[in-house]
């Protein structure tokens, strides 16, 4: 094995598991600016997700945010975990009346 292979091999985490049935993943490359894209892109009189904060605080400040989280999101996907905060949601189900209520009175229901 050449020198240059060993330098261009990513280093072994030992809490990290190699197997899975779908192999490996490919890197991906996150830019700043396709982060502060789509920041500015939030609508911004939408809830707050589980972590409260507003999307129109993410938006004014996209700019400065952008490469905080190209930071945090690079790294999360090169240790290959998920913290947990980021599997939670909001989900609110609703009845069948309840939809149909909703929809007459917004004019979607026929």
């Amino acid at each position: 094995m050449k020198l240059q292979d060993k330098a261009d091999r990513e280093p072994e985490s030992p809490n990290v598991h190699t197997y899975s049935p779908h192999g490996k993943m490919p890197n991906i490359k996150l830019a700043t600016n396709g982060i502060e894209k789509l920041l500015s892109n939030l609508r911004p009189h939408k809830a707050a997700g589980p972590d409260q904060l507003r999307p129109i605080i993410l938006k004014t400040a996209s700019k400065e945010l952008a490469p905080i989280l190209q930071v945090i999101f690079s790294k999360s996907l090169r240790e290959g975990n998920i913290p947990e905060p980021w599997k939670m949601a909001n989900v609110v189900p609703f009845t069948k009346r309840v939809q149909k209520l909703m929809l007459l009175t917004i004019g979607l229901y026929p």
